[in-house]
């Protein structure tokens, strides 16, 4: 990881471009060209020293004077070719970034600011290779003046020698020596060129033994169960994690469990540690401290393949490679096409795969082009779910599609990786607010750890002070769906756990809820004999008050008769 963090896509994209064509092609052809003309030169003079002997001194004064030359012009030639395959990489970064963003540089009208940026950077460029084309310029010249005086010394000797070297062997030296300025010219440039090529082989070089390798793919000491991880369960132990050694830390003392299962949402401010997590997880990058387990398993015990094959990602930037729809599912064929196409009916993308001409066999542009970015994520969705990983990690999947493909992505995740251990990265808080836990980091470590629900009871918390800062409106909003969220879930214990309680437990249920139904009964009969009393007495005091009464008439009415016979 640390090696791409450093090195930009135009220097890798130069190394096994560039590089690669020098040292498989030019570097064979210009040693074998040296050594031709090498010879050539040397028997050259052999042959004129042998015909003209008084010609010897000059050679060497000669042979002097192209060394030094040569010396000089290869340690420019070889730090000019090395400066020029430098300027080559911003040169292919900005060529095959432009290619890759080309609609969003047509959208912004940024054709000009982009045009300009590659002028530049062409211009950079040729000004190294035109450096080192004159430095072949210069060499070639004053080669051109030692060939020009050993043909003249040649002819001069001839000419003095003629009385005791015949003509055919003087003409013979003087055709050689005219041949010398075209052999020296051809093996110092080819020499000089060879050794820059040189440059290249250094870079591969440097590329094939100085570059820290990734942990084996497979150890076969600690190779974990076929069926690990059967729960899913992540226990983070005072994870410590920075990129490169001179870095600081990312990741300070993360210690959380994760049960199997479980739904968590992650949140935090830009540079929180969020992205991390999953890097740590993935092992692209190694920790520099504590430990992650996943089902008592710790995953630096085991290869990087049987670690990555049990774990499951969808990128904020859904990633398709060229080929065919099939081979993007399932780039090692190891599933049916029933289960390619059972995967894209869970992923609702189905239809859309079956209404291309080849289907299945259809092709795929490079990095997905003719694929909406829609569509690229439910690819990406319907592969994780050919995997049938117990571990899902989306990192800001929903942040770059629309409304309807969100909810999609949202129903999948719901429907078919329950029983999952789903971590999603999110900054849009309606992805995650209806999750079993929310993880709230703040500078590489843990803020809060809880339920939703839970988090938003105080408004102190980092994680409240998120959801009020996405507005009042939806702030409130938020609060309703997570208690809403909460509420539902708690309703669900109950049953869950009555459906599994053991057979004894359920039959004390039943033994107490009749004692409850025999007690209340008989407390209805005596609520009802009581109520029986009640109405009896109130009769019988209803009898006596009316026998009182007519007892009392009767007497007023013998009263008023004594009182009328008196008068």
């Amino acid at each position: 990881m640390a090696f791409f963090d450093t090195n930009p896509l135009g220097r890798i994209l130069n190394r096994f471009t560039k590089d690669q064509s020098i040292l498989d092609n030019e570097l064979s052809f210009t040693l074998y060209q040296s050594l031709q003309w090498g010879v050539y030169s040397l028997f050259a003079s052999i042959l004129i020293c042998f015909v003209l002997p008084f010609f010897i001194p000059f050679l060497i004064v000669f042979g002097y004077i192209f060394y030094r030359i040569q010396v000089f012009y290869r340690k420019t030639s070889r730090e000019v070719k090395r400066l020029e395959n430098t300027c080559r990489s911003p040169l292919f970064s900005h060529v095959a970034s432009t290619l890759t963003g080309i609609s969003t540089v047509r959208a912004y009208a940024a054709e000009a600011r982009f045009s300009a940026n590659h002028t530049v950077n062409v211009d950079t460029h040729q000004r190294a290779l035109f450096a080192s084309l004159m430095a072949q310029r210069w060499v070639g010249f004053r080669l051109d003046l030692i060939a020009t005086a050993i043909t003249f010394l040649a002819a001069l000797f001839a000419v003095l020698s003629r009385s005791w070297v015949s003509p055919s062997f003087a003409g013979l030296a003087i055709v050689y020596a005219m041949q010398l300025s075209g052999m020296f010219q051809w093996f110092a440039r080819v020499t000089a060129e060879a050794e820059a090529n040189m440059t290249s082989v250094e870079r591969l070089a440097h590329y094939s033994s100085a570059i820290a390798v990734e942990a084996p793919a497979v150890i076969e000491a600690t190779r974990p169960d076929p069926s690990w991880p059967p729960s899913g369960t992540v226990v983070f132990s005072d994870v410590r994690m920075s990129y490169r050694p001179d870095l600081p830390l990312v990741l300070r003392g993360v210690s959380v469990v994760i049960e199997g299962g479980e739904s968590v949402g992650i949140v935090g401010r830009t540079g929180a540690g969020k992205s991390s997590l999953a890097v740590a997880l993935y092992r692209l990058v190694e920790l520099t401290g504590g430990s992650i387990v996943i089902d008592d398993v710790d995953i630096s015990a085991i290869g990087l393949d049987q670690l990555r094959s049990k774990l499951s990602i969808i990128p904020q930037d859904p990633i398709l490679f060229q080929g065919t729809v099939r081979s993007n599912l399932d780039p090692f064929d190891e599933h049916t096409d029933d289960a390619l196409w059972n995967a894209l009916r869970r992923a609702h993308v189905a239809d859309a795969i079956r209404g291309l001409e080849l289907s299945l066999s259809a092709p795929v542009d490079p990095n997905g082009a003719n694929f909406s970015v829609g569509q690229r994520q439910l690819l990406c969705m319907a592969r994780a779910l050919l995997r049938s990983s117990k571990i899902l990690i989306m990192d800001e999947a929903t942040a770059t599609v629309d409304v309807e493909t969100d909810a999609l992505i949202q129903e999948t995740i719901r429907s078919e990786f329950r029983g999952c251990t789903v971590l999603v990265i999110a900054h849009r808080l309606e992805t995650i607010i209806d999750a079993d836990k929310i993880m709230v980091l703040d500078q590489g470590r843990v803020a809060q750890y809880d339920s939703p629900h839970a988090l938003l009871t105080s408004d102190e918390g980092l994680f409240s002070w998120l959801v009020n800062q996405t507005g009042e409106a939806n702030a409130a909003h938020l609060r309703r769906k997570a208690s809403a969220a909460f509420r539902g879930k708690a309703l669900a214990r109950p049953s869950a756990s009555d459906s599994s309680a053991p057979p004894s437990t359920s039959a004390s249920a039943s033994v107490s809820k009749s004692k409850s139904k025999s007690k209340s009964k008989s407390k209805s009969k005596s609520k009802s004999q009581s109520k029986s009393k009640d109405k009896s007495k109130s009769k019988s005091r209803k009898k006596s008050t009316s026998e009182v009464n007519a007892k009392s008439k009767t007497k007023v009415r013998k009263t008023k008769r004594i009182r009328r016979s008196q008068l």
